[in-house]
C-alpha cells in the first residue's frame, strides 16, 4: 500500500467509522424520532431549538462524508518536514480523528437524547456522558497521528537561487496570479451551510459561517509582482490585504515545492518565523529576509519571478 493512499484512509475514514453509531441508531429507531427534535443545544445541554428530524440525518450522513472529503483530499497532497518542526501529516491526521469522533459522538448523543421525546424543547443533553467523547477526543487523536506515516525531510535549501540578469539601464517587472480550488470549495460549502444552519438551527452559527465563507473566497486568489520596489503580494478581488518586501531586505530569491501541510495548511500562515500566503500545492517563491524571517507565496512562473527578484537584488548592490 502506497503512502499517499494509506494517509488517504486513515484522514477519511475516520469520520465515517466515527459515524457508524448515530447512523445505527438512526436507521433502527427511526420511528421513534418525533418529526420536531432538539437541533440545538447549549452548553450546559438544554435545547434552545428545533428542526425537522431530516436534521439528524444532515448531522449524521452529511457531515462526515463532507469531513471524509475535505481531510482526505488534502491529506494526499504533498507534505515535507523540516527539521524538527512538527510533521504536518501526523498533525493533520490526528486532526482527522480527533473532529470525526468529535462530531461522531455529539451526533450520537443528539440523536439518542430526541429519541422518544415528546417535547423537543425539553430535551436535554446527559451532561454527565459529555466527558466520554471529549476523551476520546483526544485518544483518536493521539491513535491518528501515531498510525500516519511520517513525512520526509524537506530538501536542503543551500545554494543560491536562480538569477535573471540585467543591464545597467534595463528596467523590467513581472507579475504572476495563482488561486485555489480547494479554498473556493470551503467557500461555496461555508456560504452554503451558513444559511441554512441560520434558517433551520440558529443565526448565531450561520451567520459566523457565511462570513468565514466570504472570507476563505476573499483569500483564495494571489497577485504578484516583482519590479525595482521589491516583492508585492496583493490577496483576493481587490488586492487587499497586500504584502510587500523592500528590496533593500530581501537577501535572496529561491523557488521550492511547496506543501500545504507544511505551512499547516492554506491561507494565509505564520509559521516558525514564516509568513506563508499558501493557495495550492507545487512551485512558489521563498523569500529570505535580512532580518532572518521567510516568506512563501505559491504562484505561476515562480522561476521567473525568483529570478528577476534576485537579478535586481544583485544590480543594486
Amino acid at each position: 500500500m502506497s503512502t499517499c493512499f494509506r494517509r488517504l484512509l486513515l484522514a477519511g475514514l475516520p469520520p465515517l467509522v466515527a459515524a457508524g453509531p448515530a447512523v445505527v441508531v438512526l436507521a433502527r429507531d427511526w420511528a421513534r424520532i418525533p418529526e420536531t427534535v432538539a437541533s440545538h443545544f447549549t452548553f450546559s445541554g438544554t435545547a434552545d431549538g428545533t428542526g425537522g428530524r431530516a436534521l439528524l440525518l444532515l448531522l449524521a450522513v452529511g457531515v462526515p462524508v463532507l469531513l471524509a472529503v475535505v481531510f482526505g483530499g488534502i491529506a494526499v497532497a504533498p507534505a515535507a518536514r523540516a527539521g524538527r518542526r512538527m510533521d504536518p501529516a501526523r498533525a493533520f491526521v490526528g486532526l482527522s480523528w480527533a473532529t470525526g469522533v468529535l462530531v461522531g459522538g455529539l451526533t450520537l448523543l443528539v440523536v439518542l437524547a430526541n429519541r422518544d421525546a415528546t417535547d423537543p424543547l425539553a430535551v436535554r443533553l446527559p451532561g454527565g456522558e459529555l466527558g466520554l467523547p471529549l476523551v476520546a477526543v483526544v485518544v483518536a487523536g493521539v491513535i491518528g497521528a501515531l498510525l500516519t506515516p511520517s513525512s520526509p525531510a524537506a530538501p536542503d535549501e543551500s545554494g543560491g537561487g536562480p538569477v535573471l540578469r540585467l543591464g545597467p539601464t534595463e528596467r523590467a517587472s513581472w507579475t504572476g496570479r495563482a488561486a485555489s480550488w480547494p479554498l473556493t470549495a470551503l467557500s461555496a460549502a461555508l456560504l452554503l451551510a451558513g444559511p441554512l444552519t441560520g434558517m433551520f438551527l440558529t443565526w448565531a452559527t450561520g451567520i459566523p459561517l457565511t462570513a468565514a465563507g466570504i472570507l476563505v473566497l476573499w483569500c483564495s486568489a494571489v497577485r504578484v509582482t516583482v519590479d525595482e520596489r521589491g516583492l508585492g503580494i496583493g490577496v483576493g478581488p481587490f488586492g487587499v490585504p497586500r504584502l510587500r518586501i523592500p528590496q533593500a531586505e530581501i537577501a535572496d530569491a529561491r523557488v521550492e515545492d511547496v506543501a500545504p501541510l507544511a505551512y499547516g495548511g492554506w491561507g494565509l500562515r505564520f509559521v516558525n518565523g514564516t509568513t506563508g500566503v499558501v493557495l495550492r500545492s507545487g512551485p512558489g517563491i521563498v523569500v529570505s529576509r535580512r532580518s532572518g524571517r521567510r516568506l512563501v507565496v505559491t504562484v505561476d512562473d515562480a522561476a521567473t519571478g525568483a529570478a528577476l527578484l534576485n537579478g535586481l537584488r544583485e544590480r543594486a548592490c
